[in-house]
């Protein structure tokens, strides 16, 4: 039974209109969640708004037989900023338990943020690592290796 004043073919008439709203709204939420996090990537024809990478020369590290390798790289990406390369082990020895890789971040000004920190668990003996360590905050402007360490 149809309440007063409806008839079958009303509400019929009426679902493609609310499929076309529906598509509506789901089309503006997926603008909005690409104008909010900039994107997908670095996506873009806009060179300011790309990401700035720097290459850097390798380092030594605190603890004896680890090393950062040369190459290691800042990727200053506005949604995600990281440094990745490789850590070598040029020891005899599988190096087992927490190794973490730390580097100091800065914002444009110099001031101090959150470090780009990194840990894997093992490295076999004259093996590499390959890691992407991430930075705590979008505004990372530059960074500078502090330390491997094994923990």
């Amino acid at each position: 039974m149809q309440p007063p004043g409806t008839s079958p073919k009303a509400s019929a008439a009426n679902k493609p209109l609310l499929w076309i709203l529906i598509g509506i709204l789901a089309i503006a939420i997926i603008v909005f969640i690409i104008a909010v996090t900039g994107g997908f990537g670095n996506n873009t024809t806009d060179p300011s708004a790309a990401s700035s990478v720097s290459v850097n020369p390798g380092a030594d590290s605190n603890t004896p037989g680890v090393s950062l390798d040369p190459g290691w790289m800042f990727i200053a990406d506005r949604t995600m900023p990281h440094v990745t390369g490789y850590v070598s082990n040029d020891t005899d020895e599988d190096i087992t338990g927490w190794i973490s890789i730390t580097f100091n971040a800065y914002d444009a000004q110099g001031a101090s943020l959150r470090p780009c920190i990194q840990i894997t668990n093992q490295i076999d003996a004259h093996g590499k690592w390959k890691f992407t360590a991430y930075c705590g905050e979008g505004d990372t402007d530059t960074v500078k290796f502090q330390q491997i360490r094994i923990i």
